[in-house]
C-alpha cells in the first residue's frame, strides 16, 4: 500500500513541463514539495500564473546543477532564485 501512496503523491506533486496556469486559487503553500522544471528542462518549462512565477523560484531549490528541475521549499525564501542542493 505505502508504494501506491507514494506513486500517488509523486503524480501529484510533478509539474514538471506542465502549464498549471488556468487552475484558480494556487497559493505558494499548496505547491511545497512540488518538482517543477525551467527551460533547460527537457520536457520544457513548467508555465507558472504570472502571480506565483517569481515567488516559486524563489521558494525553489535545484535538484542537480544545470539538470532544469527544481523543487517548492514553501516556508523557505531562497532570495535571489533557485539554489541547487
Amino acid at each position: 500500500m505505502s508504494d501506491q501512496a507514494d506513486q500517488l503523491r509523486a503524480a501529484l506533486s510533478e509539474f514538471v513541463g506542465a502549464d498549471p496556469r488556468a487552475a484558480k486559487n494556487i497559493r505558494l503553500d499548496d505547491l511545497d514539495g512540488v518538482l517543477w522544471s525551467d527551460a533547460k528542462a527537457a520536457n520544457g518549462p513548467t508555465r507558472w500564473p504570472d502571480h506565483l512565477h517569481h515567488v516559486v523560484r524563489e521558494h525553489s531549490d535545484e535538484t542537480g546543477p544545470g539538470s532544469g528541475l527544481f523543487v517548492v521549499r514553501f516556508g523557505t525564501s531562497i532570495g535571489a532564485g533557485p539554489r541547487t542542493i
